[in-house]
């Protein structure tokens, strides 16, 4: 019965920080897009000449 109930909080520990991981990756997949666009608005503004 132990065994069980450990192994139970251990999945979920591990669910827990892969699903922390997951939203990192997210938000520095995000971050990078955000940094990519304002990259290239500024080209573009630049070759404008605004």
């Amino acid at each position: 019965m132990i065994k069980t109930v450990l192994r139970s909080v251990e999945y979920e520990e591990i669910q827990r920080e892969a699903a922390r991981r997951s939203f990192i990756d997210i938000a520095r997949r995000v971050r990078a897009i955000v940094h990519q666009q304002k990259v290239r608005q500024r080209l573009v503004r630049w070759w404008r000449g605004y």
